[in-house]
């Protein structure tokens, strides 16, 4: 027994001392991980009239995908680049490292929450002397413990000599719609010569609503016609020159709004046939529709052979398309037409006349 308990006490210790070696064995260090703010990577840029600025999308997450605790800090950061001759680009100056060339210029806090957040930062430009520099600017994201996210994709504006806002914008209503007219942009923002208009955008809103873009492509001539209005409603327009639609975004300023309440004053156009016919009882009459959408009626009129005027048989308009009249006398003719009456009690001319004699 004495033999066989050595060797087997070798094996043991042989085994332990394997597994004491490889158990536990540590790997490759790992970087902690560091939760910080996602970047905005969606920044668009624009120019409009004097103001110059920035506009942003982005979902409030840690890299990690965790929600950003409201409320949170948007930094602008911005750089000038000196002259409109230097040829540095944005590339160049993360590079560069943009930080040390930047500065933070305002310093943003969102309160509230929503996925995706939007917002927008603009300055003004005051003197030509705007138009010779160049500026690149970013975004950091901070939360409430003031961890900041990587910067944004730089963003490289050199502002333009615009031209001033459209003009004299009029309104005239008509039964299709609200018929806009203005005067195109004359002169610039700046003394001396700048980029022209290439066309318009409208925009319309509501009393108390937001503004809304009624134009898919910019119109290229000064009038526009909007179909998409209820009468008795108030609506306010304003009209936007577009320079250029590519980044940065080149627009005028926006012209002075104009208030319209289009009111419904139109008549509508009269049944387009009339057919009368002798029966029995008296004389019948049928006719097409009128081919308005509003139309809540039709009135009914005659004179007899002998007479000068017409008569109305109908004090309340008819919804029907058909009526027969029953007042008529053996041996007369008697000759009809009719008007339609829309919702807001507008009256049409009068149809197309027809005669019928009352033989039996």
């Amino acid at each position: 027994m004495k033999k066989f308990y050595q060797p087997f006490l070798l094996i043991v210790i042989l085994v332990s001392s394997f597994f004491s070696f490889n158990c536990g064995k540590k790997g490759p260090l790992q970087p902690p991980l560091i939760q910080i703010p996602q970047k905005i990577d969606q920044v668009t840029s624009f120019q409009r009239g004097k103001v110059v600025g920035l506009e942003w999308e982005f979902d409030p997450v840690y890299t990690d995908g965790t929600d950003l605790k409201f409320p949170l800090t948007i930094e602008v950061w911005r750089a000038e680049l000196g002259r409109k001759g230097d040829q540095s680009s944005s590339s160049e100056i993360e590079k560069e490292n943009f930080n040390q060339l930047a500065e933070v210029v305002d310093r943003l806090v969102i309160e509230e929450s929503a996925t995706p957040l939007k917002g927008s930062w603009s300055w003004e430009i005051t003197s030509p002397g705007s138009l010779a520099k160049k500026y690149v600017l970013a975004l950091l994201v901070l939360d409430q413990k003031k961890k900041k996210s990587l910067f944004s994709p730089l963003i490289t504006i050199t502002p333009q000599n615009l031209p001033l806002p459209p003009s004299n914008v009029e309104a005239e209503v008509q039964p299709q719609g609200v018929i806009l007219k203005w005067t195109p942009s004359s002169g610039f923002i700046f003394p001396g010569e700048g980029k022209p208009v290439k066309g318009y955008y409208v925009y319309r809103r509501e009393e108390g609503g937001l503004w809304q873009r009624l134009t898919s492509n910019p119109v290229t001539e000064e009038v526009f016609l909007d179909k998409e209005v209820t009468f008795g409603q108030t609506y306010f327009y304003k009209i936007r020159g577009i320079v250029a639609e590519s980044q940065p975004r080149l627009e005028t300023a926006d012209s002075s709004e104009i208030k319209v309440q289009p009111q419904d004053i139109f008549p509508p156009a009269p049944p387009p046939e009339v057919v009368a016919i002798e029966t029995e009882v008296g004389i019948s009459l049928s006719w097409e529709p009128s081919p308005e959408d509003d139309v809540s009626g039709y009135k009914v009129w005659r004179r007899r052979e002998d007479e000068l005027e017409f008569s109305l048989l109908t004090p309340q308009p008819i919804k029907n398309l058909s009526f027969t009249d029953l007042s008529v006398e053996k041996g007369f003719v008697y000759e009809y037409c009719l008007t339609a009456i829309d919702k807001q009690g507008n009256e049409s001319k009068r149809s197309v006349k027809v005669k019928e004699r009352k033989r039996r």
